[in-house]
């Protein structure tokens, strides 16, 4: 019962998630947190140009009715049509972060520290694991060999 209540109560301080995507790597990536973390709460999906609804329709129904509530949106590559059309929202939800770039690092980390910490503070772990998860291996590997270094 205990950890029930703690859960309940972690669960009020969290942001509400959404991953966005051209296609359905958003999809993927959250796939791939459920099988590593389990299930999570509060989290939508955007799959843009999969189905007949516009990403202006999508978007607005991932998006929380309270432009005042806290959400973290997290899009595929800058740029984008995706990242674009939240990036024109931001005026309207003073309490939306939009990172860009999305990875597997970053979401691992984004999800694991959910709800310990202000999101502002939380954003920057995020984009550290995100940066720090793209490594070129051939020259780690060379690096390695010649200090003689295991891993």
């Amino acid at each position: 019962r205990q950890n029930r209540k703690i859960i309940k109560e972690a669960g009020k301080n969290m942001s509400k998630i959404i991953l966005a995507s051209h296609g359905k790597l958003a999809m993927g990536m959250y796939d791939a947190v459920k099988l590593i973390l389990g299930e999570q709460q509060d989290v939508k999906i955007v799959s843009a140009y999969v189905g007949p609804e516009s990403l202006e329709e999508t978007i607005t129904e991932a998006l929380p009715g309270n432009p005042n509530e806290e959400v973290l949106v997290v899009t595929d590559v800058f740029g984008g049509s995706v990242n674009n059309a939240f990036l024109v929202k931001l005026n309207d939800y003073p309490k939306m972060h939009l990172m860009t770039g999305m990875n597997l690092g970053m979401l691992l980390e984004c999800f694991s520290r959910r709800g310990n910490e202000k999101l502002e503070e939380t954003v920057q772990f995020i984009l550290k694991a995100g940066m720090e998860g793209c490594v070129y291996c051939n020259t780690l590997m060379t690096e390695n060999t010649e200090n003689n270094f295991d891993f």
